[in-house]
C-alpha cells in the first residue's frame, strides 16, 4: 500500500499520482475541487474514488463556484497543450 498527502494545485497533484506509479487513488477534497480531481483522473488513467471532505456551506460559496468555472476551464486548457504538471519533490526510486 502506498500513501501520498498532497496538497497544491490538482493538475500537479494527480500527475504527481503517476510519478509516485500510483494506479488506484483515493481523493479527498472539498466538493468544488474534487469533480475537477476526479476528470483530471480519469484523463491521466487513474482508478479514482473521491470523498467529500465538506464540513458545511461555506460563506464564499459563490465566489468558490465562480473560482472553479475558471479552473474548469484552465484544466481544459492544459489537457489541451499537454502542459507539464510542476514538479514539487521527485520521487524517489
Amino acid at each position: 500500500m502506498k500513501i501520498l498527502i498532497s496538497m497544491g494545485q490538482v493538475w500537479t497533484r494527480i500527475a504527481r499520482f503517476i510519478d509516485y506509479q500510483f494506479d488506484k487513488v483515493i481523493l479527498i477534497s472539498q466538493s468544488y475541487h474534487l469533480k475537477r480531481a476526479l476528470f483530471l483522473g480519469k484523463v491521466f488513467g487513474l482508478d479514482c474514488i473521491g470523498y467529500n471532505a465538506d464540513s458545511g456551506p461555506y460563506k464564499t460559496e459563490g465566489k468558490q463556484s465562480f473560482r472553479e468555472i475558471l479552473a474548469n476551464i484552465k484544466a481544459l486548457l492544459d489537457i489541451g497543450n499537454e502542459r507539464a504538471p510542476e514538479v514539487i519533490i521527485a520521487p524517489k526510486k
